[in-house]
């Protein structure tokens, strides 16, 4: 595509619970006083979360008002100009030559500015009643202030009539302590300076090399997701790094940020290295890495999670050679795998088992752990495997012969035991297995890991590849791969009981990479790359998870027993999901392998 302007590929499609807050990528967060805005689902507008709680939830919807009687906005008559994580730009028409702009634009963590102008109607701000006025004593906010503003009840709604003599009205939504001074600082600011810069992180970007419309749009949107789950230095946490979504989950998550940082490096290298060294800043003496972690470390779990940090930092150095970035994590990273072998072979087996029934394996409520996690586990000693490969190759690069002598001896015996133990010769397929070597015949996209580590001889890979993975009954669906085999009794669209998940059809592509497979490996990003952006036409966000089947929209998928909303008890499929969109970005902008030294390309292969 000749000529190809990045501004053609704006964000432009609403879509509910898209995230709408300040970015790391522009200035200071405070993890401790959040202020994030999710967009709307039928109404445009905007719900704030002001507290961890949800008492201080409020809404603002984008309206009009002439003769006194008021006039909502609906996403039908929605005319965006875009729709960013940090801006949004939007007309509404509400019919008789009545159409209202509003702009608005994240100034700082705690203050969004906005533009209204309005052709035969007066723009309001439709809201919750709750924080619209201020007291004498301004309170803790958050509030809406500016000049003009005029506020009351009609029509049984609590409105903000933005009223000024000037074309354009200005308002800001500010979260306390002190917010009449934030607002003024705020409202006497250039506005248009502030749209700009926030507007140059699009024009920013390096688009990669496609004709296809629908896969740029989607690349753009990844890189907006990216942005706006970066958050800045803060308590224990001493680097620059990534949260899966900045609400609900707000925390650090380990092997989350081993897959942000692979996509997030395409906009800042160093950034990407820092989603990496801001997991090991939170390491304990002995080793272990908790899987979720905050500035606050009275929220880190007591759980750890799959071992691939290792891994993401050696795709990283792959593409970015600095040795100084492997000398400062290699020791880390030696130590967290040296606590994993010492703490997880619960059952004296030899291999390793996870210590809990999903959470720290990442699958959270995968039929596997139906009955529980005493059992030597497929995919925790091919990561391990992996990441013994992973550290031989570091130790190499960085001249410790003896330590790469070590991990490449440890990798080697590993993947033997995997291959002697976890092999389920009938079913040509591999499969965790208990104490009493009774087999768990659940099949599961985390079988695949053994080519993924270079576990798999070459017959075997075959077997796992032209048997089970290309099957269209178990694993080759419309949107492939799903976490559970289709034709598998237990195969349900909910959460990792049968949803395809982005990050692991990577961990699948580098597998089928690693054995010649390069074929399949190009279908399956060709199809994950469709897919995302079909959804994303259609539903304006990236996902948590997908239909394997391509039929029902994420945000209709159960999780964890059923299709919940924001404001009952539990949590719906994720939107503005980092590692979806990282892992997005990352096939976008992907290398032959031939053009790169990796370990999934030079690591050792083992096996009967």
């Amino acid at each position: 595509m000749k000529n190809r302007n990045v501004l053609d590929f704006l964000p432009k499609i609403w879509g509910q619970s898209q995230l709408f807050a300040f970015s790391g990528f522009s200035g200071e967060t405070d993890w401790f006083n959040p202020f994030v805005g999710q967009l709307l689902g039928e109404t445009p507008g905007v719900l704030l979360h002001a507290a961890v709680d949800s008492s201080k939830d409020f809404e603002i919807r984008f309206g009009g008002e002439t003769a006194g009687s008021v006039h909502e906005g609906k996403v039908e008559n929605l005319h965006p100009f875009i729709i960013g994580p940090d801006v949004l730009d939007l007309e509404i028409d509400f019919g008789r030559e009545e159409k209202a702009r509003f702009r608005l634009v994240w100034f700082d963590r705690m203050t969004l500015l906005g533009e209204a102008r309005g052709e035969r109607v007066i723009p309001c701000l439709l809201t919750n009643g709750v924080f619209t006025r201020l007291s004498e004593d301004e309170g803790n906010g958050p509030a809406i202030v500016g000049s003009g503003i005029v506020s009351g009840h009609i029509d049984g709604m609590n409105v903000v009539k933005l009223q000024t003599e000037e074309e354009v009205a200005k308002f800001a939504v500010v979260r306390g302590p002190e917010v009449r001074r934030m607002a003024k600082v705020g409202l006497q600011s250039d506005f248009e300076s502030i749209f700009s810069d926030r507007m140059k992180f699009y024009e920013d970007l390096s688009l990669p090399r496609t004709d296809d419309k629908e896969v740029l749009r989607t690349f753009v949107k990844a890189c907006a997701v990216m942005k706006v789950n970066i958050e800045t230095p803060c308590g224990e946490i001493m680097n620059r790094w990534s949260t899966p979504d900045k609400w609900p989950h707000r925390y650090m998550w380990l092997w989350d940020s081993a897959f942000n940082s692979l996509g997030v490096q395409h906009l800042d290298p160093e950034l990407g290295m820092d989603c990496i060294r801001a997991v090991l800043t939170k390491q304990k003496l002995d080793g272990f890495i908790p899987h979720t972690m905050a500035p606050d470390p009275k929220h880190d779990s007591n759980m750890t999670q799959p071992p691939v940090l290792a891994w993401a930092a050696w795709e990283l150095y792959s593409l970015n050679p600095n040795r100084d970035f492997l000398r400062e994590v290699y020791p880390k990273l030696k130590k967290y795998l040296e606590w994993d072998l010492s703490h997880m072979d619960r059952m004296q087996t030899g291999l390793l088992q996870w210590q809990f029934s999903g959470p720290d394996s990442g699958m959270d409520n995968s039929p596997r752990f139906d009955d529980g996690p005493d059992f030597d586990a497929v995919d925790l000693n091919c990561f391990v495997a992996n990441e013994c490969q992973v550290l031989e190759l570091m130790a190499r690069e960085l001249r410790l012969a003896n330590e790469a002598k070590h991990w490449m001896r440890l990798g080697r015996w590993l993947s033997q035991k995997i291959n002697d133990h976890l092999w389920h010769e009938e079913d040509g397929f591999y499969y965790d297995r208990r104490k009493d070597r009774s087999w768990i015949r659940i099949k599961t996209v985390d079988d695949f890991l053994p080519l993924f580590a270079g576990v798999a001889s070459k017959e075997r890979a075959a077997i796992l590849v032209e048997n089970h993975l290309t099957c269209p009954v178990e694993f080759w669906p419309a949107f492939p791969v799903p976490s559970v085999a289709l034709n598998e009794s237990k195969f349900e669209l909910d959460m990792w009981r049968g949803p395809t998940w982005i990050n692991y059809n990577w961990l699948v592509i580098c597998g089928l990479r690693r054995y010649g497979y390069q074929e399949h490996a190009s279908k399956l990003i060709a199809v994950t790359m469709k897919e995302i952006s079909k959804w994303r036409r259609r539903r304006g966000s990236i996902y948590e998870f997908y239909d394997p089947l391509g039929r029902k929209a994420p945000q209709d998928l159960r999780r964890k027993g059923k299709v919940r909303s924001w404001r009952d008890d539990g949590i719906p499929v994720i939107a503005e999901y980092f590692w979806s969109a990282a892992m997005f970005v990352h096939m976008a902008t992907d290398r032959p392998l031939s053009q790169r030294d990796t370990p999934t390309s030079q690591g050792l292969e083992s096996g009967s």
